[in-house]
């Protein structure tokens, strides 16, 4: 069993951390800035109700005060005292407080709001009380005795008429309300967190199942490819890396699977172009050795043995320069030659071949002379290449052209040859070890298709570029770059 993780858990684990992670850092950020600025509302809310609660103490401490001097009759000292205690409740519902007129004696004398009926006709006591009758105003936020277990914002002044005492006032009103509006919003914000946690992780399960199901699809591609089977295709719709990335699967799949095509014919292709010259070198030999050959074609048979015995040479050459190139062997020894004097050396070497096949050669030089720094060995391996696949498709009294030009520092030689031409669909291939396209390109089926992969690997390990041109029916041209001197 497979203990390894899905890359869909992974993803949900690490992305769903992340989210909660996230909300974790702006819950605290929130609460933190939340917090600042509720204190800071609070302070306001505070200052804002203490102003009011102390302009209203002031207004119940002026209204109190002929009851207390004693200006009137009786009945208007106890019409003027029902009128301040109807006084009295009006303020206490407008402010939402309880409100204490006492005596010199401390005798409550009216009382207002939730708790004024524990109060009437009462006392009151403390340090508030003392406070006031000693002619001081009082504000302070705390809990007070005999006005309730709560913190309550209390102002205190005193009913005095010419320096004398004649009793106070205390308003007192809850701050808890305060509190309370802030501490209301933690249950709704953590509600609101968990309803877009939910929705994050469904939307993260949704997003990463579209991330993991091309990555599943190009992992069973791949382990099949693993199989050999290379017939599988990766079926992918993004059109982001991934969907690159399933592209650039799929055109190695058509790579390899090529490749495999060609690798099966190889064994018996190298076996045909070893045993036809071999045969025909043992058998001549053997003609001339025993006498079955008569003395007046000796030389002629003689000469189809070294042809054969060449074509064996460049077999054996191309398959020791394949062992160098894979194995990191081959070394680029560059040095200053001219190109011009390289090429026209490779031409003669052809003059046979050329001659027999009446083909059209034409040599267009820019410069008399063309110093070029590359490994000339190889250089001449490329063109010698090249050359040969142009004399070999060419069809009889055709035409190859070669040209040597300079452009931007560099030296661009071009072979093209008339002839039926590349397919299309083989250009992105011909540059691939055993890959053979000679049905489109004339008649002659030798060659195991590895001239050109050694050509374009040469080339890339001087760090050079090559490019083929054809339109069939009509010519194919090579075009590579030298750096000039």
């Amino acid at each position: 069993m497979d203990k390894r993780k899905s890359i869909l858990k992974s993803l949900l684990i690490g992305g769903f951390a992340v989210v909660i992670f996230s909300f974790v850092i702006v819950a605290i950020c929130f609460f933190s800035i939340s917090g600042g600025n509720f204190e800071r509302q609070k302070k306001v809310a505070l200052a804002d109700k203490k102003q009011m609660l102390e302009n209203n103490a002031d207004k119940v401490s002026q209204y109190f005060d002929d009851f207390f001097i004693g200006v009137g009759s009786p009945a208007e000292r106890e019409y003027r005292l029902m009128m301040g205690r109807t006084t009295l409740d009006i303020i206490s519902e407008a402010t939402n407080s309880t409100i204490i007129v006492f005596d010199a004696e401390k005798d409550i004398v009216a009382a207002s709001g939730k708790e004024s009926q524990s109060f009437n006709h009462g006392s009151v006591s403390g340090k508030y009380v003392n406070d006031i009758l000693g002619g001081k105003n009082v504000s302070d936020s705390d809990v007070v005795k005999d006005l309730g277990d709560e913190n309550v914002l209390t102002i205190g002044r005193p009913i005095e008429y010419n320096g004398f005492i004649y009793g106070g006032v205390i308003i007192s009103s809850p701050t808890v309300e305060i509190v309370n509006s802030f501490k209301e919003i933690i249950p709704d914000m953590a509600v609101a967190m968990l309803v877009v946690l939910l929705i994050a992780f469904l939307l993260f399960y949704f997003i990463s199942k579209r991330i993991t199901n091309p990555i599943k699809e190009i992992n069973n591609a791949v382990t099949q490819f693993s199989k050999g089977k290379f017939e599988k295709r990766v079926e992918c719709s993004v059109e982001n890396e991934l969907g690159s990335l399933s592209d650039n699967i799929n055109q190695m799949a058509d790579s390899i699977e090529n490749l495999e095509k060609m690798r099966s014919t190889f064994v018996s292709d190298v076996s045909h172009e070893l045993r036809t010259p071999m045969t025909s070198i043992t058998g001549f030999v053997e003609g001339i050795l025993d006498g079955t050959i008569p003395k007046e074609k000796e030389e002629e048979y003689l000469n189809v043995v070294l042809t054969e015995s060449k074509r064996l040479s460049r077999l054996v050459a191309d398959l020791l320069n394949i062992s160098r190139l894979d194995g990191g062997y081959y070394k680029v020894n560059k040095s200053e030659f001219d190109i011009n004097e390289l090429v026209r050396i490779v031409l003669i070497k052809f003059e046979n071949e050329i001659t027999q096949k009446d083909i059209n050669l034409s040599l267009e030089l820019e410069n008399d002379k063309q110093n070029v720094m590359a490994d000339s060995d190889g250089i001449n391996q490329v063109i010698t290449n090249i050359m040969h696949n142009a004399i070999k498709f060419t069809p009889e009294g055709g035409d190859i052209w070669v040209k040597i030009s300079k452009r931007n520092q560099k030296a661009y030689v071009e072979i093209r040859n008339s002839g039926e031409g590349i397919k299309k669909e083989n250009l992105p291939f011909i540059w691939d070890r055993f890959f053979k396209a000679d049905t489109s390109r004339g008649d002659n089926p030798n060659g195991v298709g590895l001239g050109l992969f050694i050509v374009h690997s040469i080339i890339s390990q001087h760090g050079e570029q090559i490019k083929a041109e054809s339109v069939e029916g009509e010519y194919a041209k090579f075009t590579f770059t030298l750096d000039v001197v």
